[in-house]
């Protein structure tokens, strides 16, 4: 009014999905100015809505909060900050699903000790053995830690690259198992970002237990 900027408060949380006005637009009692809808916030990045914006910890006991906000999935193990409702999860879930039948590939699950590697803290092969790798963790404390790949890791997953898609499923923790994958797929071309360990497990006993964070929507 007279120039001067005034806001209009919104009841629920939205997003625009239409705009009727411009700027210096003149406008009347009925003018309709824009369309909105209620956000569902889809994803979620620590709180903060990926859509509206919204800080979602502010909201309580509301209709929008218990119904979208406590229904929601980490989008990746490894991205657990970011969340998506249960709905995007089955969009993505069919999509991957779709990927997978077309290029007539499984799943397979591939663990990382006594499987992919051996790993100790013993520098007694070290460094005589040439293909033993050492490397630092510092978390929770600094140490370092001598590898060595199972003969013919590489070979045996570029030979079934082609009839699986593979996930890491390690209860060694997150630093681990990121060095390990890096260790033995510098480039990403084998596992990507599909890595579980044990800081996702909700069992640290049961490995099958876990697969719901692999497969939110089922693992069939």
């Amino acid at each position: 009014m007279n120039g001067q900027r005034q806001s209009f408060p919104s009841p629920i949380s939205g997003i625009i999905t239409k705009l009727y006005i411009h700027e210096m637009d003149v406008l009347s009692y009925s003018s309709i100015i824009f369309e909105y809808e209620a956000c569902h916030h889809s994803i979620i990045f620590k709180n903060l809505c990926g859509d509206c914006g919204i800080d979602l910890s502010q909201i309580k006991n509301t209709l929008l909060t218990s119904k979208h906000v406590n229904h929601v999935v980490p989008i990746e193990p490894s991205f657990s900050a970011i969340k998506i409702t249960a709905e995007i999860a089955a969009k993505y879930d069919r999509e991957e699903r779709n990927y997978l039948l077309r290029k007539r590939k499984l799943h397979l699950l591939v663990d990382l000790d006594q499987t992919l590697v051996h790993t100790t803290n013993c520098v007694n092969h070290y460094p005589s053995s040439p293909d033993v790798v050492a490397f630092q963790l510092n978390i929770p404390i600094s140490q370092t830690l001598y590898t060595k790949l199972r003969p013919g890791v590489k070979e045996f997953l570029t030979n079934l690259q082609s009839f699986y898609q593979f996930h890491i499923v390690t209860f060694g923790d997150r630093p681990y198992a990121n060095a390990i994958a890096k260790l033995i797929d510098p480039d990403g071309n084998f596992f990507s970002d599909r890595i579980l360990s044990r800081d996702e497990c909700v069992s640290l006993t049961d490995k099958s237990a876990n697969l719901n964070r692999l497969f939110p929507c089922g693992d069939s």
